[in-house]
C-alpha cells in the first residue's frame, strides 16, 4: 500500500499548487500517512474497497482450470517473466546423454524394427504385419516408461524421445504404435496413481504387451475442451460375478482412440455421480479415471481412419457398462480427482511423444532434401545453388536447428522429474507447427520425386501424417490461443494466481493477505517499468552490441516487455482477457518465441565444437523476426488507439520494426552444411538412413561420394565437357570409347563417375505401375 501513497503525492501536490496552499499539502498527506499506519482505518479505506473491486475485475478460474494450472511444476518460464532471468541456472542444466543399456538398444533393436517397417507395405497390406506386434512385444518397446521391478524397460525421458524419432524417420504408422502406450495410457497413470495391487496385476503384463492398452478422453461433443465431456457413470449397486457389490454404471462414448481396436485394456474418462449418497456426501464427483478390460460386457470397439494411415484408431463405447469401484485407478482415494491426475500426465505425452515425432520427421527432411538438392541438376547446375531452392534449404536447415534445440531443452526437464506443462505446451505446438513448415519446404524442393506415391517416395507418408500431430493432445489453434499464455501467466507470475485465491474465501484474513500480495505486485510493476527504461537507455548508449553480449541483451529487453505488457494488457481487458484470443494468442507467442530463444542459445553453446554460427545467427534473427511480430500485432489488436500507441512508445521509444535479416544467411547455412559433415551429421542424427537399398541410403551415397566427384568434375569442365553430358551411363560410354577423357582423367576416376551417376539416376526415379 506505500506504493498508493507514492502515487497519490501527484494529485495531492496538484491540488495544493492549485489553491496556492501548502497547508492542504501537509494535511492531505497526515491524513494519508494516519489511514496506513491505522491497521483498521487501513483496511476499511484503501484494502477491502481494493479487494472488492479486484473481485469484480480480475478473470475468474475455474476447477478445472485450477487444478490445470496446479499441475505440473513451473520451469524456465518463471525465468522469463522475471526482473532479471538467470542465465546461469538455465545454461547449467545438465544434458543428458544415453546410457550405454539405450545406446545398445537403439543401435540394435529400434534400428531393426525400422528396417522391419515400411509404410508403404503396410498401406498395400491394409493392415500392421503380426510380426511387428510380436518383435515389439518381444522388446518390451511398450514398456519403456514402465519400471524394471515390473518388467519394463525403465528408460529415460532422452531414450523415449530417441527411439521414438528414429522410428518415426523410417515408419510413421509404428512410430505411433510405440509413442502412444509409452505417452499417455494407462501405463504411465498406474506408475503415478494406481495402487499396489492394480500395480502388480497389469504394469508386468503391459510390459510384455499381453496386455495391450488404449485410453479414451475425446468423447463426440468434447474435443478440444476435453473437461466437458457427457460420459458420466453413477455409484450404484449391482451384481459383479455373482455378488453385489458397490460400483459404477458408465455410459460413453469416445473416438479418435489410438490401439482401440487392437486394445485388451483401456483407461477412460467420465464424470461420476453419486445422486443417492452410497459412496460420499456429494453428488457431483467430478472426473474420473477407470480402467476396463475391453471383452468386458457392453464393450463395444469401432475403427478410424486418420488421414488414411493404418495405425489402429477408433472409437470405443459403453452403455450401462457395471464395474467394480476397485476399477478407478488410484481406488477410491482418487474418485473425482481425473482431471488433475491427466494434466500431470498429459505435459510428457506433450513435451515428449509429439515434439520427438516432428523432430525424427525434421531431420528427416533435412537429410534427404539436402543431399537430393546436392546431387539433382537442372539446368547444367545442381539445384542447391539456386537462390530460390538455398531459401527453403535454409528454412529447412534453420527450423530443424531449432526444433532440435527447443526439444532437447524441454526433454532435459522431464530428465530432471520436473514436469513443464505450459513449456510442454510451448514445445508440442511450434515444434509441430515448424515441422509442418518444414514438411512443405521440403516437397518444394523435391518436387516430382515427393508427389509420386510408390515404395521410393520417402516423404509423402510424413507429409500425409502432419495435421494428425496438429490435431492431437490439444489441438494447435486451441494450445495457442487457450493455453500457452493463459496459463503461463498464472503459472509464472509469481503473485497473479495467489491474489486470486484471495477471492475464494472473502474474509478479514484474505482481504489482508491480497493487501501483502498487491503490494509486492505494484513493486514488481515499477521495477520492470525502471528496468525498462534503464535497457532503452542501453539502445543509446550501445547501438552496436557484441553478437553474444547483444543476443542476450535482447532476449533480456523482450522478456521484460513482455511483462510489462502482460501487465497493462490484464489491467486494460480485465474480465475480458481470456476472450481477447488474438491478444492472448500473440503474447503467447512472444513467450514461446523467447523460451525457445533460450533453447537455440543454449544448444550453440553446449555443442561448441560444431562451427554452427551461421545456422545459429539465421535462427536467432527469425525468432526475433517473430517476437516483434508478435508485439506489432499486439499493439494492432487492442481497442483503444491511445493505451495502444502510448504502450508502443513506451516500450520501443524507437520503433518496433525488426528487419527480416536471417535472408542473408542463406546461402552460408547451405553451403556449410553442404560442406561440414560434423554439423550434417549432428543434425540429421536421428534419421534413419538404413543398411538396405532405399532412396535415402542411395542418396547419402551419392552425396558421400561428392568429394571424389566434384574434383573430376572440375578437370572436365576445363575441356569444356559439361554435366549435361554426363547425365546417363550411355551418355559416358560414349564420351570414353570417343577418347574424350584421355589425358584428363583416369580409369579409377571413370569407374567413380559411372557409380555416382548410377547412383543419382537411381535417387531421382520414382515408382511407376
Amino acid at each position: 500500500m506505500l506504493l498508493v501513497l507514492i502515487i497519490l503525492q501527484l494529485p495531492i501536490l496538484v491540488l495544493s499548487l492549485l489553491v496556492n496552499s501548502i497547508f492542504i499539502f501537509f494535511i492531505l498527506n497526515f491524513l494519508l500517512v494516519s489511514i496506513y499506519l491505522i491497521p483498521v482505518a487501513r483496511f476499511y479505506i484503501i484494502s477491502n474497497p481494493l479487494y472488492r473491486y479486484a473481485i469484480r475485475y480480475l478473470p475468474k478460474i475455474s476447477k478445472t482450470e485450477y487444478e490445470s494450472l496446479i499441475a505440473g511444476n513451473s520451469w524456465i518460464g518463471q525465468e522469463i517473466l522475471s526482473l532479471k532471468p538467470n542465465w546461469e541456472k538455465i545454461y547449467n542444466y545438465e544434458c543428458f546423454n544415453l546410457s550405454n543399456e539405450e545406446n545398445t538398444y537403439l543401435e540394435t533393436v529400434v534400428s531393426e524394427l525400422c528396417k522391419m517397417s515400411d509404410d508403404w507395405e503396410i498401406g498395400q497390406n491394409d493392415s500392421i504385419d503380426d510380426q511387428i506386434y510380436s518383435f515389439i512385444k518381444k522388446h518390451k518397446l511398450w514398456g519403456l516408461i514402465i519400471p524394471k521391478e515390473y518388467g519394463g524397460l525403465e528408460f529415460s525421458t532422452l531414450a523415449q524421445s530417441r527411439i521414438v524419432s528414429l522410428i518415426a524417420s523410417k515408419s510413421i504408422n509404428i512410430a505411433i504404435i510405440v509413442m502412444v502406450p509409452n505417452s499417455l495410457g494407462p501405463a504411465e497413470l498406474l506408475i503415478k496413481y494406481g495402487t499396489l495391487e492394480q500395480q502388480k496385476k497389469y504394469l508386468p503384463e503391459l510390459a510384455m504387451g499381453n496386455e495391450i492398452p488404449c485410453f479414451g478422453l475425446t468423447s463426440v461433443v468434447a474435443g478440444s475442451d476435453a473437461s466437458s465431456i457427457i460420459d458420466e457413470g453413477i455409484i450404484c449397486y449391482d451384481k459383479y460375478e455373482g455378488k453385489t457389490v458397490l460400483g459404477m454404471k458408465l455410459n460413453w462414448s469416445k473416438r479418435y482412440i489410438t490401439l482401440a481396436p487392437i486394445s485388451t485394456i483401456m483407461s477412460i474418462a467420465v464424470k461420476l455421480y453419486d445422486p443417492d449418497k452410497l459412496f460420499s456426501s456429494k453428488k457431483e464427483l467430478g472426473i474420473t479415471l477407470c480402467l476396463i478390460p475391453t471383452n468386458h460386457s457392453g464393450v463395444k470397439i469401432g475403427k478410424h481412419l486418420p488421414m488414411n494411415l493404418k495405425f489402429p484408431n477408433g472409437t470405443i463405447e459403453g452403455r450401462d457398462v457395471f464395474m467394480p469401484i476397485e476399477w478407478v485407478i488410484g481406488g477410491r482415494e482418487y474418485i473425482g480427482r481425473g482431471w488433475f491426475m491427466l494434466m500431470e500426465c498429459l505435459s510428457f505425452g506433450r513435451a515428449v511423444s509429439l515434439p520427438a515425432l516432428s523432430t525424427g520427421i525434421s531431420q528427416k527432411c533435412l537429410l534427404t532434401s539436402l543431399g537430393y538438392c546436392m546431387i539433382r541438376e537442372q539446368f547444367n547446375l545442381p539445384i542447391a545453388f539456386f537462390e530460390g531452392v538455398q531459401e527453403k534449404l535454409a528454412r529447412i536447415a534453420g527450423l530443424t536447428y531449432i526444433v532440435d534445440a527447443t526439444n532437447i531443452m524441454t526433454t532435459d526437464a522431464l530428465g530432471f522429474n520436473i514436469k513443464p506443462s505450459v513449456e510442454s505446451a510451448i514445445s508440442k505446438y511450434h515444434l509441430t507447427e515448424m515441422g509442418r513448415d518444414i514438411i512443405n519446404d521440403t516437397m518444394d524442393v523435391l518436387g516430382g520425386k515427393a508427389i509420386q506415391f510408390g515404395p521410393n517416395n520417402f516423404i509423402g507418408f510424413c507429409y500425409q501424417s502432419f495435421p494428425i500431430s496438429i490435431t492431437v493432445e490439444g489441438a494447435n489453434i486451441l494450445t495457442r490461443n487457450l493455453i500457452i499464455f493463459s496459463q503461463g501467466i498464472m503459472k509464472f507470475h509469481p503473485y497473479l494466481l495467489k491474489e486470486i485465491e484471495c477471492f475464494s474465501e472473502k474474509t478479514k484474513a484474505s482481504v489482508t493477505e491480497f493487501e501483502q500480495l498487491f503490494s509486492k505486485h505494484s513493486f514488481r510493476v515499477c521495477a520492470l517499468i525502471v528496468k525498462n527504461i534503464y535497457y532503452n537507455l542501453i539502445k543509446i548508449f550501445y547501438p552496436v552490441l557484441p553478437r553474444k553480449f547483444g543476443c542476450k541483451s535482447r532476449i533480456n529487453y523482450f522478456s521484460n516487455s513482455l511483462a510489462i505488457l502482460s501487465e497493462f494488457v490484464l489491467i486494460y481487458f480485465g474480465k475480458r482477457f481470456k476472450t481477447r484470443e488474438r491478444v492472448v494468442a500473440n503474447l503467447g507467442d512472444v513467450l514461446s518465441y523467447v523460451y525457445i530463444s533460450y533453447a537455440v542459445i543454449r544448444y550453440n553453446q553446449q555443442n561448441a565444437d560444431l562451427d554452427d554460427e551461421k545456422l545459429f545467427a539465421w535462427s536467432i534473427n527469425y525468432l526475433q523476426f517473430n517476437i516483434y511480430d508478435a508485439f506489432n500485432n499486439i499493439f494492432l489488436l487492442i481497442p483503444s488507439l491511445f493505451f495502444s500507441k502510448m504502450m508502443r512508445m513506451f516500450l520501443f521509444p524507437y520503433g518496433i520494426s525488426q528487419k527480416k535479416e536471417y535472408f542473408k544467411y542463406e546461402y552460408d547455412v547451405v553451403n556449410s552444411l553442404a560442406h561440414n559433415n560434423k554439423l550434417r551429421e549432428q543434425l540429421t542424427r536421428q534419421c534413419y538412413r538404413g543398411v538396405d537399398t532405399n532412396s535415402i541410403n542411395i542418396i547419402e551415397k551419392a552425396v558421400l561420394k561428392l568429394s571424389i566427384i566434384n574434383p573430376i568434375l572440375k578437370k572436365l569442365s576445363k575441356k569444356r565437357i559439361r554435366r549435361a553430358q554426363l547425365r546417363t551411363l550411355e551418355q559416358i560410354n560414349k564420351l570414353e570409347v570417343a577418347g574424350m577423357f584421355e589425358n584428363i582423367i583416369d580409369s579409377e576416376e571413370i569407374k567413380h563417375l559411372k557409380e555416382y551417376v548410377e547412383l543419382v539416376n537411381e535417387a531421382v526415379q520414382v515408382d511407376q505401375f
